[in-house]
């Protein structure tokens, strides 16, 4: 959900996709001209291309979520606090932005530890110093970053990406 609005299952790659059959398929079969059955046939080859980009985004994403879900299983949540929002080496324009957070933590042996997850920031409404985070990290090894996860999102402003 992205400011209160349920995403759909079809995004743009899809759309294309699609569109780029139906009108492939239509000039393939329909083209009398030489020209027409070749557009139509790069059209198709274009569908079958996006289709598979598609796949693989669905499954890459899947996968990085069941990591960070089986991540979850074992570690210990603790809150964050967000020390710099990144936006601080943009200029300021209202177009959205990916930047470096920087979030601080204290871990289970009262260690204060950083990272810099990256962050899909609109300055609208960011993602802020002082806003608090969650964070999720391995007990065993609280210091491996592949080991921590960050959430946070406020409906515009999220963290996409821990490392």
């Amino acid at each position: 959900m992205v400011a209160g609005v349920e995403r759909t299952g079809v995004g743009p790659v899809e759309y294309l996709a699609v569109v780029s059959a139906v009108a492939g398929g239509v000039l393939y079969v329909s083209g009398d001209v030489r020209t027409a059955r070749l557009v139509g046939s790069g059209l198709l080859v274009l569908a079958v291309l996006l289709l598979v980009l598609v796949a693989l985004g669905h499954l890459y994403r899947h996968r990085k979520r069941g990591a960070a879900a089986k991540l979850r299983v074992g570690s210990v949540r603790t809150l964050g606090v967000v020390t710099s929002s990144g936006l601080e080496d943009f200029a300021a324009t209202p177009n959205p932005k990916v930047a470096r957070l920087t979030v601080e933590f204290t871990d289970n042996a009262g260690t204060r530890r950083w990272l810099t997850p990256t962050a899909y920031q609109v300055p609208g409404k960011p993602i802020d110093v002082d806003d608090e985070v969650v964070v999720w990290f391995d007990p065993e090894r609280p210091g491996d970053i592949g080991r921590i996860v960050v959430e946070f999102d406020n409906g515009v402003s999220r963290i996409v990406k821990t490392r």
